[in-house]
């Protein structure tokens, strides 16, 4: 059957058909482009505000921590312990500290040279030299020279956790 014997509304459906089509498939595509934009901008909106609530807990963290060393740097059994050489009223107190902070592995007092000589968890680590560890050696150094510091995280060297 030939275009010229079909009937007016078969013409008719057969030209817009596939303009229907055609109008369909671009609208479909226009409207998954906004759509796919939206939530990818959605996604990192949400992103960023999960770095950014990352970034203030993290930072919150640090200021913690840093507030941890102050006092303790300030609290006169470790200091006299420090002077003196003698560990036997400190361990007490690094010990009580210890239990109530459970952010810390251990919480120890150690010479300018390095050596722990007091520690939270009753000499486990005691005699261990931080300035002979790589990784430790510029928490030490800092120590000496009387800067706040937060070393970086490491595995440590007795149990094969985090540490810092």
């Amino acid at each position: 059957m030939s275009i010229r014997n079909w009937s007016i509304g078969l013409k008719l459906l057969a030209i817009l058909l596939p303009i229907l089509v055609l109008s369909l498939a671009l609208m479909s595509y226009i409207a998954w482009s906004q759509a796919s934009a939206g939530i990818e901008e959605k996604m990192f909106q949400h992103m960023q505000a999960v770095v950014d609530q990352t970034d203030t807990a993290l930072d919150q963290w640090i200021f913690e921590r840093k507030r941890d060393t102050r006092i303790l740097s300030q609290e006169k059994v470790l200091v006299q312990s420090c002077l003196t050489g003698d560990n036997s009223e400190s361990l007490e107190y690094l010990k009580a500290y210890h239990s109530e902070s459970k952010v810390y592995e251990n919480v120890f007092l150690a010479t300018p040279e390095g050596d722990l000589f007091s520690d939270a968890l009753e000499g486990y680590k005691m005699g261990i030299s931080l300035a002979g560890s790589d990784i430790f050696r510029i928490n030490q150094e800092k120590a000496v020279e009387g800067e706040e510091w937060l070393g970086n995280a490491a595995l440590s060297p007795i149990n094969g956790r985090p540490v810092s």
